[in-house]
């Protein structure tokens, strides 16, 4: 599991953050929007230390693929839903969900070296989520009110 500890290290931003909106339907996540706000960003969990973790995370990285901002998160896509039956012990169960589809938004500082950001995550689903996390997408940051192309997640 990640540590959810902040790092001490981790720089303070400044008071600019991008609002990134992403869509995804079954394996497939589209940044459809990004947007300039003034708002203060929680602090980076630690940028190094945590190969081989699981979970879910974003990055903010720089034109060498190194790390400006980490942040730990809920893995926002969901292959899996809660259902509560109706049952007499109306205990709750999950149920998969064969084409997932949704939105979610991100919040990353506004770093003037960020030039991308990527997703990471455990392989989705049931039987794989304390697997380690690898990268399963990544986007470019263009300027604000940009779109961005797809990108495949593995399941």
């Amino acid at each position: 599991m990640p540590d959810f500890a902040q790092s001490p290290e981790a720089p303070r931003f400044p008071n600019r953050a991008i609002r990134l909106t992403f869509e995804y339907e079954g394996v497939t996540v589209r940044l459809v929007a990004q947007r300039r706000l003034a708002m203060v960003v929680p602090r980076s969990h630690a940028i190094a230390g945590y190969e081989g973790q699981s979970g879910f995370w974003f990055e903010a990285r720089d034109a060498s693929g190194r790390v400006l901002y980490r942040r730990i998160a809920q893995n926002p896509i969901r292959f899996d839903v809660e259902v509560f039956p109706g049952t007499p012990d109306g205990a709750m169960r999950r149920q998969s969900v064969r084409n997932p589809r949704g939105s979610f938004d991100l919040v990353i500082p506004d770093l003037a070296d960020a030039r991308t950001v990527a997703l990471v995550s455990s392989p989705m689903g049931p039987d794989a989520s304390l697997e380690p996390a690898k990268e399963f997408a990544s986007f470019d940051l263009g300027g604000a009110d940009q779109r961005g192309p797809d990108a495949e997640v593995k399941p």
